[in-house]
């Protein structure tokens, strides 16, 4: 079963950007978080659609892609290319549906499971990573902020962009972003519906 979304955000000088999601569930209706767009990724996307400097011309990683509506953005929004990624292989398809039906080329899928070591992607040069949900729950948090640690430290100019719904405790997240020599930038007014967007980069 899919369902079909259309997302509206509005950016500068009335620009508006669409993304068409394809969202897919189990035959037996089971939900797979990775083909549900979260709320995370709206409030990302949307943050990034009214910023668009923030990606246009850059080379943009997203982690944990998903359906992929934040590197559909920032593609949409002029960025030079968007490497897709995620430890679920299956959501593949599903992203090349999305990025075909929003005539988006200047992309790559890469399976990225964060618990594996990533040193080969120390020679691929980012200029943004985006993060949305990623923290979604306490058994991905190491493995997550050390692989955002090894990613930003290869390159210091480097930054990410990570929405948080806050469902839980995150003291051991601020624990782990001091571990791993990350500064972590709340940006003003983001807090929506319990998301918070913040700027993460290397000490």
């Amino acid at each position: 079963m899919a369902e079909k979304r259309t997302f509206f955000f509005e950016g500068p000088d009335s620009i508006t950007v669409e993304v068409d999601i394809q969202t897919t569930v189990d035959a037996d209706l089971t939900m797979q978080y990775g083909h549900y767009t979260w709320r995370c990724a709206e409030a990302l996307a949307k943050y990034l659609s009214t910023h668009p400097s923030l990606v246009r011309g850059k080379h943009v990683l997203e982690l944990g892609s998903g359906t992929g509506l934040c590197g559909l953005v920032s593609a949409l929004l002029g960025a030079n290319h968007v490497t897709f990624s995620d430890a679920d292989r299956s959501v593949e398809p599903n992203l090349l549906r999305n990025t075909g039906a929003n005539q988006v080329k200047n992309y790559t899928f890469h399976h990225l499971d964060w618990n594996d070591p990533c040193y080969k992607w120390k020679v691929v040069q980012f200029d943004v990573l985006l993060a949305a949900d990623c923290l979604f729950g306490k058994e991905v948090y190491e493995a997550f902020i050390r692989t955002a640690s090894f990613l930003l430290h290869s390159r210091p100019d480097t930054f990410m962009l990570t929405s948080i719904e806050f469902r839980n405790d995150f003291t051991e997240v601020w624990i782990l972003f001091k571990k791993y020599l990350l500064q972590v930038e709340r940006l003003e007014d983001t807090l929506v519906d319990n998301v918070q967007i913040y700027r993460i980069t290397a000490k």
